[in-house]
């Protein structure tokens, strides 16, 4: 089967709380700042969101969590927490 995008995700379970982490597969997300790079996704590249938290990959009470390369020079990578709700 072939795919025009794929995305690599690990599932964690942490303190009771389920979450999800995406390790690969997310086209460059534009901005200088994580706040900036957050409101792109937010406004821009929902559907990303979307397909991973609503069903049938996601439910309720999961959130997402994007790795992203740093904007800080001395940060080792970014992080960006997507949440079930806009």
């Amino acid at each position: 089967m072939r795919f025009s995008r794929m995305i690599t995700a690990v599932d964690a379970h942490a303190c009771g709380e389920p979450g999800r982490v995406i390790t690969g597969g997310v086209p460059h997300i534009p901005g200088n700042s994580m706040f900036a790079k957050m409101q792109w996704l937010a406004t821009e590249g929902d559907a990303l969101r979307q397909v991973m938290l609503r069903e049938p990959r996601g439910y309720p009470v999961l959130c997402c969590n994007v790795l992203v390369p740093p904007t800080h020079p001395d940060a080792d990578a970014g992080f960006i927490i997507m949440e079930q709700t806009e």
